[in-house]
């Protein structure tokens, strides 16, 4: 029997450039659909933070380390994440974590 210790789970902050967070935005929905649509993943939510529009954190996770680099390895990932996101900010952070109780 698996235990949920092998789960992924990720905080990512992006600090978006100025202008340009409409356009994250709508990329970002794609992303969200697609994530969530991925075998071994189990949450792909966004949120904004509310004082700073924006910065936008993202909360993943995902089954194992696997199901994590199928997500960061995707076609969809690259072209969208890589290709079009990621030039629009100006600052990224990634977080990787494990529970420390257990889930």
């Amino acid at each position: 029997m698996k235990t949920h210790i092998e789960h992924i789970y990720l905080i990512v902050k992006w600090h978006v450039k100025p202008g340009h967070l409409e356009e994250v935005l709508e990329i970002l929905n794609e992303v969200k659909t697609k994530s969530r649509a991925e075998i071994g993943n189990i949450l792909y939510q966004a949120y904004q933070h509310t004082e700073n529009p924006n910065e936008i954190y993202l909360y993943e996770a995902y089954a194992n380390k696997e199901a994590a680099s199928c997500h960061k390895e995707s076609e969809y990932y690259q072209q969208l994440v890589a290709g079009k996101i990621l030039p629009l900010l100006e600052e990224r952070e990634v977080k990787t974590l494990t529970p420390i109780f257990g889930e």
